[in-house]
């Protein structure tokens, strides 16, 4: 979803821009009542079929004038798909494991589990 907050009296009218050309009406795409864009799944170029890729802008008008964002650029970053004959492809996940951390104080070489009670 593309953000477009606009305010104004008379009331705004709200239409996208891509890549400088006016973003036609579709039911892939629907321009919400706040003003924001929302595109339904992101098309990826592929044959004849357009690719969501590009700059947006958000355009705002009313009978005292016409303003227009900064663009908005919308880039897939893809990864090369890469195999090696005989092996089978595996998926790995890397992420952020958070793990409980367990201080302990050793004076004099003696170690004290952070366990104790202290009753």
């Amino acid at each position: 979803m593309l953000g477009c907050k606009v305010e104004g009296s008379p009331p705004v009218q709200v239409s996208w821009r891509k890549n400088g050309a006016e973003l036609p009406e579709d039911t892939h795409t629907t321009l919400l009542a706040n003003g924001s864009l929302l595109i339904h799944h992101l098309r990826l170029e592929q044959g004849e079929s357009p690719s969501d890729e590009g700059d947006y802008e958000c355009v705002a008008q009313n009978r005292f004038g016409l303003l227009v964002s900064r663009k908005a650029r919308i880039q897939v970053a893809s990864h090369p798909v890469m195999g090696i004959y005989g092996i089978s492809p595996a998926l790995r996940l890397f992420g952020f494991l958070p793990l409980p951390l367990f201080p302990t104080w050793s004076p004099k070489s003696i170690i004290l589990s952070s366990n104790c009670d202290k009753n």
